[in-house]
This record gives structure tokens, C-alpha cells and sequence, in this order.
């Protein structure tokens, strides 16, 4: 069982998000401003929908079907669906926007993809059961790198919408090719400052 409530996690060198804006959304991306309206839940079923902005809900809860994802030089892993199947769907029909949460820092022993981190990037424990703190240095981070890039294709599969990562230890923001597309970007920027 997962127990994964509030719950705020450094994002030290290593910080991924998946942004997914509602369908039609256009070319612009979505920038939330203030009295933006959320709901956060990365655990549990979400039944009937709260009238707000955008929802973040879990990666692995939202997998809308059992899918196996591999991952380059290190092997495979297979999905199951998520028990909020469909939600990014419904969440676009209602016009709000989805914002997947995956972890980037923490190994987690309850999801699909565990078996493949290397024990020599494990480390402590977070505090929070089943999961452990990962090696963020450069020279542990390339180990499993391709795990987490991984899980931002499930999301873009799952969902075909933007996802972003920003390198917050070199500044480089890189992007897959929807949001190229949908938003006329580099698939690469070097630092956050010409962002």
C-alpha cells in the first residue's frame, strides 16, 4: 500500500514534471497565476471531479492501460493499468489541466520499474515507507537516468501532451517532441535564463 500524502521532496540536480494542458489548449503554455485553483491527489481513485483549474494526480494511477515501457540499455518494465485510468481524459473534457507526478529522487519498491535501478544508486530511506532517497551526483545519476526518462515516455504515450525536464543542476531545459510541436520550442535550451 502506498501512503503518499503531503509530502515535499528535494529536487536536487535531478527535477522532472510532466505539464499536460488540456486538449485545444493552443500554442501557449499554461502559466498559472494567482488564485489558480488545484486539487492534489496522488493517491486514491478520483471519482466525481472537484471544479477547479488543475488536478495533479499520480503517473502510475493514471496509466490509461497496461503497457510495457522499455528502457534503453537497461531493460523493461511492465505497467499495469492505473486505478484513475482515463482521468487525463476526463480531466481535458472538464478543461483542466493535468500535472502528472513521478518521482525523480526517490526509488520506490511498489513501482514497476524498481527491480531495474542499480542497488549502488540507492540510499536511505525517506521516511516514507517501501521508498529510498537516490543518488543525484552526476556520476550515479547517468546509472539511472534512462529509468526516469522512461517513465516521462509512458506519460507522453499515456497522454500525447508536453512534458519538460529542467536540470536544476546545469539550468538545461529539455523537452519531448509534443511540446517541439505544440509550442514551437527547441527540443533543448541551455539554461533557464533564455527559457
Amino acid at each position: 500500500m502506498r501512503h503518499r500524502f503531503a509530502r515535499c521532496a528535494p529536487f536536487v540536480a535531478l527535477a522532472l514534471l510532466a505539464l499536460l494542458a488540456p486538449a485545444g489548449a493552443g500554442a501557449e503554455p499554461w502559466a498559472p497565476g494567482p488564485g489558480t485553483t488545484w486539487q492534489w491527489q496522488i493517491v486514491g481513485r478520483i471519482g466525481e471531479l472537484r471544479d477547479v483549474d488543475a488536478y495533479d494526480v499520480d503517473l502510475t494511477d493514471a496509466v490509461p492501460r497496461a503497457t510495457e515501457v522499455p528502457v534503453p540499455g537497461i531493460g523493461r518494465a511492465r505497467w499495469p493499468q492505473g486505478i484513475n485510468a482515463g482521468i487525463v481524459d476526463r480531466l481535458h473534457a472538464a478543461g483542466a489541466v493535468a500535472i502528472c507526478y513521478l518521482d525523480s529522487g526517490a526509488w520506490e519498491s511498489y513501482e514497476p520499474d524498481a527491480k531495474l535501478f542499480p542497488g549502488s544508486v540507492i540510499g536511505r530511506t525517506t521516511g516514507w515507507s517501501g521508498e529510498r532517497w537516490l543518488d543525484l551526483r552526476p556520476s550515479a545519476r547517468r546509472r539511472f537516468a534512462a529509468i526516469i526518462w522512461a517513465r516521462f515516455e509512458l506519460a507522453a504515450r499515456a497522454t500525447e501532451d508536453v512534458l519538460w525536464d529542467w536540470d536544476l543542476a546545469t539550468g538545461a531545459i529539455t523537452w519531448n517532441e509534443a511540446a517541439s510541436t505544440t509550442l514551437g520550442v527547441q527540443r533543448k535550451i541551455p539554461s533557464i535564463c533564455r527559457w
